[in-house]
């Protein structure tokens, strides 16, 4: 039972975030019309997605004992998969359309994300104490 309520915790997070990405990406105009429209949606496709990596290593770190990158190829492929169907999802969407240019700026939140962790894990070997890096 310990097992199983360690797994749920650890894939939840991960489901509602991939949720919450499905849901933003089924709003038919998020009313960003302004001078900085354009940049914050970008950022924010960045940002969902650096998360999402995050939730991944997390989850894939208590769940299996795999090596560091068998992991990261999968939470790379997975969340680009994720990246691409939520892409695909918008055609489907009053007002939305799929954008290859959107699945590479999601890309570049994996990346970044995928370049931090193995930095964030070398500062909690040097027993750097952050509330951040404990996951």
């Amino acid at each position: 039972m310990k097992k199983l309520k360690k797994h749920i915790n650890s894939w939840m997070p991960v489901f509602l975030w991939m949720g919450i990405i499905y849901l933003l990406s089924a709003t038919p105009n998020l009313g960003i019309n302004y001078k900085w429209g354009f940049f914050l949606r970008k950022m924010a496709h960045i940002i969902e997605y650096f998360i999402l990596v995050l939730l991944l290593w997390r989850a894939f770190k208590i769940t299996f004992s795999w090596n560091k990158t068998k992991i990261y190829l999968w939470i790379g492929s997975l969340t680009f998969l994720f990246a691409v169907s939520d892409e695909l999802h918008q055609n489907f969407v009053a007002t939305r359309c799929p954008s290859l240019r959107d699945v590479l700026v999601d890309t570049i939140g994996i990346i970044l994300a995928l370049i931090i962790i193995p930095i964030i894990i070398k500062l909690k070997e040097k027993k750097f104490n952050c509330v951040f890096l404990n996951f």
